[in-house]
């Protein structure tokens, strides 16, 4: 799988093709694998964020995407849930 190149575009372009690939890595942890003969589910809560608009460096950033994802947990876990718009 080849990674899409960045792109310059507004922050909500950004932040939609973020939302998406998000979306995409969910849906791809959802297919069962088999370990030991044992079908496992899984799923996951996503948090995105993205510069300048959640963070203007790394560690803020990451604070942002990790709010994000346990807002995503708190609303029932399994979804992607995209940082607030407020920089930090």
């Amino acid at each position: 799988m080849t990674q899409a190149p960045i792109r310059p575009g507004t922050v909500d372009d950004q932040m939609a093709a973020a939302l998406a690939l998000a979306e995409k890595i969910r849906m791809a942890a959802r297919q069962p694998f088999i370990v030991d003969g044992n079908e496992l589910l899984v799923s996951c809560s996503l948090g995105v964020a993205v510069y300048p608009d959640n963070g203007s460096d790394e560690i803020t950033l990451t604070k942002s995407a990790d709010e994000a994802m346990y807002r995503a947990k708190d609303a029932g876990r399994n979804s992607v849930v995209s940082a607030s718009n407020t920089t930090r």
